[in-house]
């Protein structure tokens, strides 16, 4: 693959980070049936290996075809705009042509879904704990 793409949903109340792996389809790039959960407190060196481990979980599977993400099932939510009241929200990930990057965002306020932030730029060569530190600028960033 030319790209890898995960998301983090950050539960504002228990710190815990939820990390999604995506994946293509013929449905377009979507989350998949997976996760990884980390729960608060954790330093930066878990962070940072916990977020490379979810990218290499990428375009390893075909998710299944559900109306709820494989996170409201998890936490028992059924509306998509309940699951995301008090979830920031950031991806990241690898290309080719970018190198990692990591993008906070915005929850709207009238949808059930968030838009970009500025993106932080990694480069495509990382130095130990700089991964670690622009994920925790873009969960510091991000606004629900």
């Amino acid at each position: 693959m030319e790209y890898t793409l995960v998301n983090i949903y950050v539960d504002v109340f228990s710190g815990t980070l939820y990390f999604v792996p995506n994946c293509d389809t013929e449905r377009g790039i979507v989350e998949m049936d997976t996760f990884i959960e980390l729960k608060a407190p954790y330093s930066n060196r878990d962070l940072e290996k916990i977020a490379l481990s979810a990218l290499i979980l990428c375009h390893k599977e075909e998710p299944s075809i559900n109306k709820k993400t494989v996170l409201q099932r998890h936490l028992k939510i059924n509306s998509y705009k309940r699951f995301t009241e008090n979830k920031k929200f950031i991806s990241y990930g690898w290309s080719l042509d970018e190198g990692f990057t990591v993008t906070p965002f915005e929850r709207e306020r009238l949808g059930n879904g968030y838009s970009g932030l500025e993106t932080i730029s990694l480069g495509n060569k990382l130095e130990s704990g700089q991964f670690a530190m622009a994920l925790t600028r873009a969960v510091e960033i991000a606004r629900i």
